[in-house]
């Protein structure tokens, strides 16, 4: 029985996938679920690779054998496999989707670790004209017997106790997950401030390359040695047409629109200097332009595959060497 023909809510939850986010489950037989074994990278792009033209990415995502689902959500097709002997979400590009979203989200994430920004590992694939993005998960550690450790995570909707996904949310900005870092990490004794620097860089980011999903359900805290931190970076996907606002407000009066002026304006609130924040700026600005290409090319793509993101906008501030 698939989870998708079962009306009952609790009882899709019973059905799905032991791959959801995060050590908990919500079932009656948790032996089922520890039991999910994911197939391999390698299953799936064999899959990939016998589709035929007319035939859609997520159809070989159906076919690997023990996939009837996935329970991580999101719009792209996507499901967790194992690769390099660890666990990775693989995800792919479908009919619908801008073109290449697999690979603007790979060159995103390798940018974003080039900019200071803790981000997840990935790996980009082509089988034919198919892309694949392997985003290594940070919840799940597999060790040399094959045994799978989960780790405790909370989404900033969680930490935000958001109750919708509303834009205009007063809550759900950067400003109050900061403040919610300083309380969620204090309590194992954690100094906040090197998360709450490193949530302003994911902002900062995200506004520089373009990417508008960076919704609370896009960005975590992890359990880890006995304490709350923020997760690695994930979902970073650059819009072909960014309406230059992001999903959280980045100002105290909540405004959205990703400007170099707001940028700067609520910076000190994450304990970074107005100086320092606007030199992070115009470094990123330069390190993504001179970056894109080399890393397309370290894929094997022309430099013209996906063109990089327009960043006229940051003219004001970081240029003219004040704040609007």
């Amino acid at each position: 029985m698939k989870c998708a023909t079962v009306d009952n809510p609790m009882r899709r939850l019973e059905l799905s996938e032991g791959d959801a986010v995060g050590a908990l489950e919500v079932c009656e037989d948790i032996d089922a679920k520890c039991a999910f074994q994911p197939p391999t990278s390698d299953d799936l792009m064999m899959a990939m690779s016998s589709l035929e033209p007319e035939q859609a990415s997520s159809s070989a995502a159906r076919e690997v054998k023990g996939v009837k689902g996935t329970s991580l959500g999101g719009e792209r097709p996507k499901l967790t496999v194992v690769h390099r002997q660890q666990h990775w979400i693989a995800k792919l590009q479908d009919r619908g989707d801008p073109p290449h979203a697999p690979l603007r989200e790979y060159l995103a994430m390798r940018l974003a670790k080039r900019c200071g920004i803790r981000a997840a590992e990935v790996e980009f694939k082509l089988v034919g004209d198919r892309e694949i993005v392997l985003v290594r998960r940070f919840d799940r550690t597999v060790n040399e017997q094959g045994l799978v450790s989960r780790k405790l995570y909370a989404s900033a909707h969680t930490v935000l106790r958001l109750d919708t996904q509303v834009r205009g949310d007063p809550q759900r900005s950067y400003i109050a997950l900061s403040n919610e870092l300083q309380r969620w990490c204090a309590r194992a004794g954690y100094d906040a401030k090197d998360q709450q620097r490193e949530l302003w860089r994911r902002m900062a980011f995200n506004a520089i390359v373009g990417n508008a999903d960076d919704h609370p359900r896009n960005h975590g805290l992890l359990y880890e040695n006995g304490g709350w931190v923020l997760s690695d970076a994930f979902d970073i996907a650059p819009y072909i047409t960014f309406s230059r606002t992001l999903s959280m407000a980045i100002t105290r009066e909540g405004s959205l629109e990703a400007t170099a002026g707001n940028l700067l304006r609520n910076c000190a609130n994450f304990h970074y200097e107005d100086e320092e924040a606007r030199q992070y700026i115009k470094t990123t600005v330069s390190s993504i332009q001179s970056e894109w290409p080399k890393e397309l090319a370290s894929v094997g793509m022309p430099p013209d595959a996906v063109a990089p993101p327009v960043m006229d906008w940051l003219g004001d501030a970081p240029v003219l060497g004040k704040a609007r």
